[in-house]
């Protein structure tokens, strides 16, 4: 498969680099990937990730396939709307240390408590650059408004420059 190929674990340093595209971006999301390739697509992304993840910390007791893939499942069903490029940046940060850690042994409520702290980093990205749209708009709002007093005096000018009715 292609989209395994081209996102593979490898990708999230790029997605790493640029965390802002992340959110806003156009990656499909992991139910997208179950319809375009099939119901266990979500889950076989997800398999190789948490692979990774198992290397990467090589600890003391590695997961052993059967629970890799449960879990792949398991995120892949309840949070079927991430996008492969928010999960690609959750295991970068999560690879980075910046969640929860395992000690010494696979545990797969680390990974997902620390998806959990990582929807809250998004959620609150994505306020922030909703305030800053509605900052954005209220600026080119205000250009373009008028005061009261501006509005009465073009209200008395048109009422001057109108033609007289006859009644």
């Amino acid at each position: 498969m292609d989209f395994l190929k081209a996102n593979n674990p490898d990708r999230q340093m790029v997605v790493g680099a640029n965390p802002d595209q992340c959110f806003l971006g156009c990656s499909p999301s992991l139910r997208l990937l179950n319809a375009s390739y099939g119901q266990k697509a979500a889950a076989t992304w997800l398999t190789a990730q948490l692979q990774d993840v198992n290397l990467f910390f090589n600890m003391k007791e590695s997961a052993d396939l059967l629970q890799v893939e449960k879990l792949a499942g398991i995120i892949a069903i309840n949070y079927a709307y991430l996008t492969v490029d928010e999960l690609l940046l959750f295991f970068f940060r999560f690879n980075s240390g910046r969640y929860r850690r395992f000690f010494s042994y696979f545990d797969p409520s680390v990974i997902t408590d620390s998806i959990r702290d990582f929807l809250q980093e998004k959620y609150r990205v994505l306020e922030q650059q909703e305030e800053e749209r509605k900052k954005r708009e209220w600026e080119v709002h205000k250009k373009r408004a008028i005061t009261r007093e501006e509005y009465l005096k073009m209200k008395n000018d048109k009422k001057e420059n109108e033609p007289a009715r006859s009644g």
